[in-house]
C-alpha cells in the first residue's frame, strides 16, 4: 500500500464569513472557559462562570465520544484557527479550542 503524502490529515472547514460558534438561531453561542482542560464549553460549571464568545472561522471538527483524555493535535494546518469537539465529556457537550485566546475570545 502506498502512502499519499499530499492527503490531508484534517479537513478544515471553509471560511463562511462568521464564526462557527453559533446557536441554531444564528446568534453567537455563549461558552464557558474550563481551566482544567483549557477548552471553552457550551455549558457552565456554575452560575457564576464568565461568558465568552468565540471567533472560530476555519475549524476542524472532531467527535470525541468515549475518548479521554482529549489531546490538542500539534500538527494542525496553518489555516486552522480552532477545533470543535463534539460529544465531549460525560454529558456529550460541545467544546472548543482556539489557537489564539487573546484575539479569538471576548468575555462579558
Amino acid at each position: 500500500m502506498f502512502w499519499n503524502k499530499n492527503k490531508k490529515k484534517y479537513k478544515v472547514l471553509p471560511d463562511k464569513g462568521l464564526s462557527y460558534v453559533m446557536t441554531e438561531n444564528g446568534e453567537p453561542m455563549p461558552t464557558y472557559y474550563r481551566p482544567n482542560s483549557g477548552l471553552f464549553c457550551s455549558t457552565p460549571l456554575s452560575e457564576n462562570d464568565t461568558v465568552y464568545f468565540l471567533n472560530i472561522r476555519r475549524p476542524i471538527v472532531i467527535d470525541v465520544d468515549n475518548v479521554a483524555p482529549i489531546v490538542i493535535p500539534d500538527d494542525l494546518p496553518a489555516e486552522c484557527d480552532g477545533i470543535i469537539f463534539l460529544n465531549f465529556g460525560k454529558y456529550k457537550i460541545t467544546a472548543f479550542y482556539v489557537k489564539d485566546v487573546a484575539s479569538q475570545s471576548m468575555s462579558f
